[in-house]
């Protein structure tokens, strides 16, 4: 075999090695990853997918979340993107992030409305109380916490309409 060819299957044997064997041992790195962010101000999504740690795409996606919000919201500012979810092959589940599951929070408070009958105005104020939470805290913690008071709240009361004024505070009481 000529030196050319050794050359040519010596460096193919190695980016083979590199995307399907080392990630197997550093799954979640930019060699070979797929990264889920959300919009903090709208509920949108946005995943990126690197090999040999170059970024091969890179999509925004609307939401059922950020739909909700343009209908009862509008137009959404700038947005502010935090990281959700890290997914390496192999490896079916993504390391703790402080927004890990901001995306399934916001699913979650979409499903109250639809087992529910909010008014648009109890859905605004849930929604924008969520995304306020995301953004003045560095995690998801809090937010979650709110999607959790408003379920159990909602589940107690005695009405066929949820409106605005039903909603739990933003902040737990002391």
């Amino acid at each position: 075999m000529r030196l050319a060819a050794k050359i040519v299957l010596a460096v193919v044997a190695l980016l083979l090695i590199l995307v399907f064997i080392v990630p197997c041992f550093l799954p979640w790195s930019g060699l070979h990853s797929r990264y889920e962010w959300m919009d903090i101000t709208s509920g949108r999504c946005r995943n990126q997918r690197y090999v040999l740690f170059v970024k091969v795409t890179d999509r925004v996606e609307e939401t059922r979340v950020s739909q909700l919000y343009r209908e009862l919201v509008g137009e959404p500012g700038e947005p502010e993107w935090r990281l959700c979810n890290t997914f390496g092959p192999y490896v079916a589940v993504s390391p703790h992030h402080a927004y890990h599951s901001a995306m399934a929070g916001a699913r979650m408070l979409l499903k109250t409305f639809e087992h529910t009958p909010f008014t648009d105005g109890a859905k605004r104020k849930a929604l924008l109380t969520y995304l306020d939470l995301l953004q003045q805290h560095d995690s998801y913690d809090q937010a979650d916490d709110y999607v959790d008071r408003v379920i159990c709240h909602v589940a107690r009361l005695d009405k066929d309409l949820v409106d605005a004024d039903d909603l739990p505070p933003a902040e737990k009481a002391p």
